[in-house]
Parts: C-alpha cells; structure tokens; sequence
C-alpha cells in the first residue's frame, strides 16, 4: 500500500458506509470493511474483479443503469440497490479523476418506499436495450456523441462499449456525408427516420452496408435519439451477384447464333425470344411473345408430344410467318422458373439433309467456342483479377484485370505452372493453399504481401471440376489504413506514457518542506516532485529572503 494513501483508507475502512472504486472496465479495485460486510466477500474475491460478474443478478438494474450513465457523461448519479435478500441502500454513483468511479452505499431501509412502477419499467427497458439482437446505440442529439451501446452493436462493429462511447456518429461514417445530415435534419424535424441506408466502417476497417432507423427520446431530460441498425452488406453483394448473373444470362441468351425460345409447358406460351428467333421465323419479338409454340410447328400434335419429356428431337417440321415450312432440329431443357413449369428450346434448321454425327460434333464445338469467348468477355469487364489452373494447377485462363495487376501477359503465362510466377515468399503459401483447395474441394481465401510490388492481395480459390480457379483483388489500400490506425494508438499509448502527473494526498513535512517518498524516506520537495513530473528547477533568491539574508550577514 502507498504511504501517501495509508491515511485516507484508514479513514475510509472506520465509516458505517460501504466504499466501492471501479476502473474504467467496472472492475473492483478498492472495498472497505464495510463494504466486505454488505457483498459478504473477500478481497482476494472482489478486487480484480468486473462488479456484474461477481453479482449477475444486478446487471440491468438500476444501479447498473447508473454506473454506465455515470460513467458516460461523467456525472454523480444516485439510486437505490439491494443485494440478494439484504437491505436496501442508497448508493451514490461518482466519477473520479483516473477515469473510474466511486460507489458509496448507505443504509436506506428505513426509508424505502414501496417498489416504483417507474423504476422497475426502466429497468426491464434497459435490460431489453442491452440483450436487444439487433445493434443499438443512444447517442446524444446535441453532441452527435454516443451514450451508450448494447453488447449486439459491441459484437457487429468490432468496439468495446467503452471505446465507442464518447465518439461522435461521423466517426463510423463513411462516404457521402450528406446521408448523415439527411438523419439528423429527419430525426431534428420529424422525430425519427426509418430504413436510411448508410455505409460504416468497422474497427476492423471493413466497410458494412446497414439500415439505419433512429427515434428521438428524452433521457433525465436530455434530448437524445436511440438508433438501430441492420446489417445488409451480403444482401447487397447478393444483389450484386445475381445481377451480373442475370446480365450475364442475358448476354448469351441474345446473342446466341442458334434461335432460343422459353415456353410455358403447361400453355405453349411463348414467353421469351431471342433475336435469332425473330430472324428465323420472321416474327417481331412483341409477335412471338403473343403467340404460343404450337403456331410456329407445321406439326402440333407431335409438338405436343415433345412437350411431356426433356429431348433433343432430331427432325420436325416448322413454319414461317411467310407460310414457309423448313426442317428443324430442337434440343428441350426443362426446369421450374418462379414455381412456373417451363422449358427452354434451342431451335436450329437443316439444310435439306439430316446432319451427321459429324456435323453435330462440329457444331457443338462451334458453339462451346463462342460461349467460351462470351464468357471471356464478361470476365473481362471484372476489376479483380481471375485466373484458372487445370489438375496440374497450370494456368489455361487470365482475364485483363489480372494482366494489369502481376504485369504478365496471358499468352506468356498460358501453360505454365504457378508455381514459378509468384514472388518467392508467396509461392510457398499460395502452393500450399492451391493444392488444399483442390484436395478438399472446398474454397478458400487469404490475404497475401506481395513484396515485389509492395502491394497487399485478397486471393480468393475456388476448386471446379477441371482445376480451380482464383479470384484477387488489390486490398493495400485497406491494410495501410489498418497500419496509420495501429501507428496512431501506438503514439497515443507512447504520449499518454510519458504524461506524469502527481495526485492524492502528498505527506510533507510542515517545518522543512521535505516530503515522504513512497518508499517511506524523506525527500526535498524539489526532488520529489522532479522525480515524479516533467518540472524541473532553477534556484534564485525571492527578494524577502534576500533581505534576511543581508541583514543576518551584517551587510
């Protein structure tokens, strides 16, 4: 125990109340006796320990309540507590100057009045607040500094609850700023907004889509607003996805060399048509929408037939708008669209003969070369990098993003084995991490330091039945963001290290000055506080001293 201290805690351990200090994270680092007494432990039981996890039962009570609001604006709050089946006790909540807090219990049993419906209400509402899943934050409209946060907005952005109180909503704020004064103009003028969607970053640096809903309350009278959010990021990169698919479909369902038509299996009704279809039969597109299949085919009834099973149909009779009537072969695929049985046809004519093995063959490999090259395309218009390897993790594909990024061309590297084209410290690793994709056939991502272009990567590897296939993407700079945050907090942690600061109560002599160090022995004042603050001292001589002095001397 420090000498400087030994005073006060006598003092303290000798008063009928009971004296609680935690620090900053609610945990116990002073009890006095009387203290002991009420929680009914022992020191070795309490100190080092969080408050809400020696005693549960209080969490969500008013006096945690208090202790949180006390501890977030820094205020004295005072509330009433019973531990277990003991008496009821004033407890006085105040901050001290170390950024932790003072509880001084007093004996209120005398003195309780019956349960208040009031209190008891906002406590089960504070409960709710904290146990909520959804992430919740009451942030003051004012300041825009946040109060308060449930242990749900804890687990979603990555922050303790106290590193997120006390900072202001722009600094989770990313990206146009307007969005966030449209919030605040809304939630000043209306009283809440609804479904806002916002981007945020976390303190991991990733960067979250959410929906933001807030109400304006009143807290001890402070207007304050409670805000809600919902994750939709993979929603939203869902969307993304399905809609690159569906342009992707689209693509190759328009641009096809063959007529396609999808069909209604039920009806007949024709209900998409590409351009090769309208080309063929003569029809504009709006005309074969209206149509069913049945009027294009010289042969209803066998087409009818042809309706029941999936099937390549080799020979059928078919006519134009013209009256025209032309031999045709189909190919049939049917599957359930929306709930809705259909089937997608491709229809190509003959030329008089019916087409050989051979011919087919060729066609076949006609039309796997062009999707192969629209599919090329598409992959080409990607920002990230893709490549594909085959069993022997050869590469046979690279689109132009990836070109870009490693400075390689495609045609240079098609062929070859990854393993020699990656800088040395990452071939070991992306080897070992290709060769486990394909062995598990499950995929797997990494981020990766490239040193020779000093640039960080998001490798993401997917296996396919023929090989695997990779998809990165620059990610540098995310990881030199993450880097200035670290290099900030190391400075701060390095500036608040070298702040001393003197405080409590000082024993000092009151005929020389000397003061006890806390080793126990006697110090010069000038030393003492030399030793214990940045200050240092020039000696001088005050003019009143001076006067003695000349007077003493004889001069």
């Amino acid at each position: 125990m420090e000498p400087a201290l030994e005073g006060p805690l006598i003092v303290l351990d000798t008063v009928p109340e009971a004296y609680v200090r935690l620090d900053n994270d609610f945990r116990i680092t002073f009890v006095n006796r009387a203290a002991l007494s009420l929680l009914g432990k022992m020191p070795a039981e309490l100190l080092g320990k969080n408050l809400w996890d020696v005693y549960p039962s209080s969490a969500g009570t008013a006096l945690d309540l208090a202790c949180r609001r006390a501890m977030a604006e820094r205020i004295v709050v005072t509330t009433q507590h019973c531990f277990a089946s003991q008496a009821w006790h004033s407890v006085v909540v105040m901050p001290d100057s170390r950024g932790g807090m003072c509880l001084k219990f007093s004996d209120a049993s005398e003195h309780k009045p019956m349960e208040d419906p009031r209190q008891k209400s906002e406590e089960e509402l504070y409960e709710v607040f904290r146990r909520s899943p959804f992430p919740l934050s009451i942030i003051d409209s004012d300041r825009h500094c946040i109060l308060d946060v449930n242990e749900a907005f804890e687990r979603e952005s990555g922050y303790r609850r106290d590193e997120a109180v006390g900072r202001t909503s722009d600094e989770f704020w990313f990206g146009d700023p307007h969005g966030l004064e449209e919030g605040r103009r809304r939630l000043r003028e209306e009283g809440s907004y609804r479904n806002l969607e916002v981007r945020i970053r976390k303190k991991s640096g990733e960067i979250a889509t959410v929906l933001l809903s807030a109400e304006r309350i009143t807290l001890k009278g402070k207007v304050c607003a409670i805000a809600a959010a919902v994750d939709i990021t993979d929603l939203r990169q869902a969307e993304q996805v399905l809609q690159e698919s569906q342009e992707l479909y689209r693509r190759l369902f328009e641009v096809g060399h063959e007529a396609i038509v999808l069909v209604d299996r039920e009806s007949g009704q024709i209900l998409a048509a590409n351009s090769a279809m309208s080309t063929l039969y003569g029809y504009a597109h709006e005309e074969l929408l209206s149509m069913k299949v049945f009027d294009i085919s010289a042969e209803p009834d066998k087409t009818a037939q042809a309706l029941a099973r999936p099937a390549f149909v080799p020979l059928r009779w078919h006519k134009k708008k013209d009256g025209t009537m032309f031999r045709v072969e189909a190919t049939m695929c049917h599957f359930e669209l929306k709930g809705r049985p259909v089937y997608l046809c491709f229809i190509n004519p003959l030329d008089g003969q019916r087409q050989t093995a051979q011919s087919i063959d060729e066609r076949k490999v006609r039309n796997a070369t062009w999707f192969r090259d629209e599919l090329s395309d598409v992959l080409d218009s990607f920002a990230e990098g893709f490549q594909a390897f085959d069993r022997e993790f050869r590469l046979t594909y690279m689109n132009r993003a990836a070109e870009r990024i490693i400075d390689r061309d495609a045609v240079e590297l098609t062929g070859k084995p990854v393993w020699g084209e990656f800088p040395a410290n990452v071939s070991v690793e992306v080897e070992r991490q290709l060769r486990a994709v394909m062995r598990s056939q499950t995929p797997e991502s990494s981020e990766n330091f490239d040193v020779q272009r000093c640039r960080w990567f998001l490798i993401n590897m997917y296996p396919f039945r023929d090989g695997v296939s990779v998809l990165f993407r620059d990610i540098s700079e995310k990881k030199q963001w993450e880097l200035q945050r670290e290099q900030v907090i190391k400075e701060l942690r390095h500036a608040l290290g070298q702040v001393r600061t003197l405080h409590g109560l000082i024993p000092i002599c009151a005929w020389c000055k000397k003061i006890r160090n806390d080793e126990g022995y006697w110090q010069q004042l000038e030393a003492y506080i030399s030793e214990h603050t940045e200050a240092d001292f020039s000696h001088g001589m005050c003019p009143d001293c001076y006067k003695t002095h000349r007077n003493s001397s004889g001069g």
